[in-house]
């Protein structure tokens, strides 16, 4: 129901599936994005506190109600949320780098500070460093955003090369960024006497695509409010 945007219908699967197993985390969180697509914004709020009560050693929730922060522009809130969620994964064998992604994303977005969303990244992807395309992915969203296209090129080759051991549809996703990238700078160089306000325009078309194709490489992430923010920077 989610995924076909019938979110009234979502909510009553969810409230059945807690109803069932209320030890559940998925349920709890996919129930609060369904609240957060209806903007029904109080009981996606009420929904992310239950959750803090029911799972308090678990990073799940902070991280979700840290999306929750973000997605109202209270950044401050929400990084603090992502440090506390990130702090208990920290010291376990494969931690869970969702919160230290978003953190990445809060600190960029609400903070302008490309220095520290870079030490996010770079601490994820040594986190995790068997399955680093998450953080190299959101490498390459700061890149760009940053219109650093020779760095964000660097980053997707890293990232073709990532994908050849994880599937076939990472490894498509990620040649097609690659794609993506070098037409776009191909069209750069055919026309350098763009009107600014035309170049801007195709920056930010060219930047949606590319996220939306990215999105896919952290499926933890891309999901929530946190994601839906990113988005709506353009």
């Amino acid at each position: 129901y989610l995924e076909r945007g019938c979110f009234a219908l979502a909510v009553e699967d969810f409230e059945r599936s807690i109803a069932i197993d209320k030890l559940f985390i998925p349920s709890h969180a996919q129930l609060a994005l369904a609240c957060h697509k209806l903007k029904d914004t109080r009981r996606e709020e009420s929904i992310l506190k239950h959750m803090l009560e029911l799972f308090p050693t678990r990073s799940e929730p902070l991280n979700h109600y840290g999306e929750f922060y973000a997605s109202q522009r209270n950044y401050e809130r929400a990084i603090g949320m992502f440090e506390r969620a990130y702090n208990m994964e920290r010291r376990k064998p494969i931690p869970n780098i969702a919160a230290l992604l978003n953190k990445g994303r809060a600190l960029y977005y609400g903070k302008h500070d490309i220095v520290a969303a870079k030490e996010c990244y770079s601490e994820a992807a040594r986190a995790n460093p068997r399955d680093v395309v998450p953080a190299t992915a959101m490498y390459i969203e700061l890149h760009l955003e940053c219109s650093d296209f020779s760095a964000a090129m660097t980053s997707i080759e890293e990232l073709v090369t990532a994908t050849q051991t994880r599937n076939k549809s990472d490894l498509v996703t990620a040649l097609m960024c690659e794609y993506a990238l070098g037409f776009f700078q191909d069209f750069l160089i055919a026309y350098p006497d763009l009107p600014p306000e035309v170049e801007v325009f195709a920056h930010e078309r060219f930047l949606t695509l590319t996220r939306k194709h990215l999105a896919r490489l952290y499926p933890l992430i891309a999901r929530g409010p946190t994601a839906e923010l990113l988005i709506s920077q353009v």
